[in-house]
């Protein structure tokens, strides 16, 4: 077994089996393994025996950990997502999305909520138009419809204040970057009590081009006085992550309405369930 094959591998690289955490991720048709240690996730060609495997997997995986672990001591920024990562919003986007799409003639507007999920309004606009509908006035009653529910309904994701003050107290600096008006992001920070915490808030609005491009996380790097390579950026959206990317940053997905894309287990610095287990990780590889 895989199991098996793994207690093997580790006492041929000289260590044990309480010194790495694993899991197999996926088993692909192709014969592709996927396995995640930590937040260094590789994958290896299946080959003759497990064994064989096992032992490649945990040779890349202690390289890149030490990869990982230089790259996380250089940080000087922090830059945050907000819908979604910060807040839990994104399901009343979803239900504005929804319910007043047969206002505007779509009988099944769901497909409508993921594509927009943690883009600008401008990109929103640009897709709304294609369906030759009133694309601001959807947007419009959307914005409106969420402002007004967000107002009895805003909490904050798990480990949103304990990151922040990690954060805080290692004197990096921190900022917001969301596709929300800025108006709305400033109140909703201040509504949940978390506005103090940050440096600096960029706005969709303040930038050429949304997310996926990189416009963004690049603005807020600068205004950090940062290299956008040693900031992090933290998105639970997959548009959000490639922008993050794009931008050269440390980037670490937390998934919310949308599941991973394949390649970001490779391509980010981490996938985690929540912020609460992103901060331990990012703890146990700063020191």
């Amino acid at each position: 077994t895989v199991d098996d094959a793994l207690t093997n591998a580790l006492v041929a690289l000289g260590t044990t089996s309480d010194q790495i955490e694993y899991e197999v991720i996926e088993k692909g048709s192709n014969g592709i393994l996927g396995f995640g240690s930590r937040d260094a996730v590789i994958k290896v060609a299946k080959k003759s025996t497990p064994e064989d495997v096992v032992k490649d997997f945990l040779t890349g995986v202690f390289d890149k950990m030490n990869l990982v672990k230089e790259g996380i001591q250089m940080i000087q920024g922090a830059i945050f997502d907000l819908d979604g990562l910060l807040l839990d919003t994104e399901r009343i986007y979803e239900d504005a999305w929804i319910k007043l799409g047969p206002k505007y003639g779509f009988k099944d507007s769901t497909f409508l909520a993921e594509a927009f999920c943690g883009v600008s309004e401008d990109t929103v606009v640009r897709t709304l138009n294609e369906y030759h509908v009133d694309a601001k006035g959807y947007l419009k009653d959307v914005l409106n419809y969420v402002s007004e529910h967000e107002l009895t309904d805003l909490q904050l994701k798990p480990g949103v204040k304990e990151i922040l003050s990690f954060f805080q107290s290692k004197g990096i600096g921190r900022a917001v970057a969301s596709s929300s008006p800025k108006q709305l992001i400033l109140r909703n920070l201040k509504i949940v009590g978390i506005d103090s915490y940050f440096d600096e808030i960029v706005s969709a609005q303040e930038v050429e081009h949304g997310k996926p491009a990189p416009d963004i996380f690049l603005e807020a790097a600068h205004r950090l006085c940062v290299d956008p390579k040693h900031c992090f950026v933290f998105e639970d959206a997959i548009n959000g992550v490639h922008a993050g990317l794009s931008a050269g940053c440390k980037t670490i997905m937390i998934p919310d309405m949308l599941k991973p894309e394949k390649e970001f287990y490779q391509t980010t610095y981490g996938i985690f369930d929540n912020l609460h287990v992103a901060l331990n990780q990012i703890k146990s590889m700063m020191g």
